[in-house]
């Protein structure tokens, strides 16, 4: 069998899925540390809107925070899981956190 040469276009693919695949890992076993919720047993998610807080302005870029993006939209989640039980989580965005890493 000859040697073949890989492009390191496809290295560099394959190590941001490795990277991507690892942080999605990583956010779905904090959940499953936090709030005993598996990430594959859930069935569906339901965000209930609690209103709006202030978001640090530190973490926001100045125009960010002269055009009023100050504000941010916060949830609780209630969590269906595959075999019918729910489960009220208050105060978190839980499909942000698993999609994101952020709670809101």
């Amino acid at each position: 069998m000859e040697n073949q040469k890989v492009p390191l276009s496809k290295i560099a693919e394959k190590n941001e899925r490795i990277s991507r695949l690892c942080s999605q890992l990583e956010r779905q076993l904090f959940v499953e540390d936090k709030y005993g919720i598996k990430a594959h047993e859930i069935s569906k998610i339901r965000l209930i809107p609690t209103g709006k807080r202030r978001r640090d302005p530190s973490k926001l870029a100045d125009e960010q925070y002269a055009c009023g993006a100050s504000m941010v939209m916060t949830y609780h989640s209630l969590v269906t899981m595959k075999n019918g039980d729910e489960r009220f989580i208050s105060g978190v965005n839980i499909k942000k956190l698993l999609d994101e890493g952020v709670n809101q």
